[in-house]
């Protein structure tokens, strides 16, 4: 019975996310014909939305732009690079994009032609970004009562680790879950539940720790 629902366990449901510590500066930016916005070292620009004041013909509908974005190679993966694409714009309305386009140090975007542009996002440090980590689950145990999972984050960044519970992989409770963090290795935390004779299921996020001086 123990063997059984330690490897229940063993499927947890992962997904961490290390998201900023500090907090995002809003940011809206204005593009006519020919203007650049280049990106300084140290910094990230994520756009969301867009918006033009202009109309075509005295009508309030979509006008195309054409945007060119460069930059250097990033983390020596790929080499310089130049994308144009045409971006269809709303007047007087924003326009959210299906994801946020993100811009890293050294790109520069640039209206090539057609409406000018106002953008609309954040402004984050570099340090402050980081996509996901890959955590792994170290050890499934059973005492008879409870389940106890030692998850490994991988990752040397500060995190604080949430988790939630399910019997069908439908409904999620963050009820009779209890993490506690290593005091000699905080890559480590360790989750643990109560048994459920029909099957249990974990799944669990991490966020970067906020640090003193910075908005959580």
């Amino acid at each position: 019975m123990k063997n059984t629902i330690a490897k229940t366990l063993a499927l947890c449901i992962l997904s961490f996310t290390i998201l900023a510590s500090a907090a995002p500066v809003p940011w809206i930016g204005y593009l006519s014909p020919g203007d650049s916005i280049s990106i300084p070292t140290g910094k990230i620009l994520i756009i969301d939305q867009v918006a033009s004041t202009e109309n075509a013909g005295g009508e309030q509908r979509p006008t195309s732009t054409v945007i060119q974005i460069s930059g250097p190679t990033a983390g020596g993966i790929g080499t310089n690079f130049t994308a144009v694409f045409t971006v269809s714009v709303p007047s007087y309305v924003t326009k959210g994009f299906p994801l946020p386009l993100r811009l890293g140090p050294g790109m520069t975007m640039t209206n090539m032609s057609g409406a000018s542009l106002t953008l609309f996002g954040i402004v984050l440090e570099s340090q402050d970004f980081f996509a996901a980590v890959s955590p792994s689950i170290r050890s499934v145990t059973s005492d008879g009562s409870q389940l106890t999972a030692i998850v490994d984050a991988r990752t040397a960044i500060p995190t604080r680790v949430s988790g939630e519970s399910s019997t069908n992989l439908n409904t999620w409770t963050q009820t009779g879950v209890n993490i506690a963090s290593s005091a000699s290795n905080p890559r480590f935390s360790r989750i643990t539940t109560p048994e459920d004779t029909s099957g249990k299921f974990v799944r669990a996020r991490a966020v970067r720790r906020s640090v003193a001086g910075n908005a959580n």
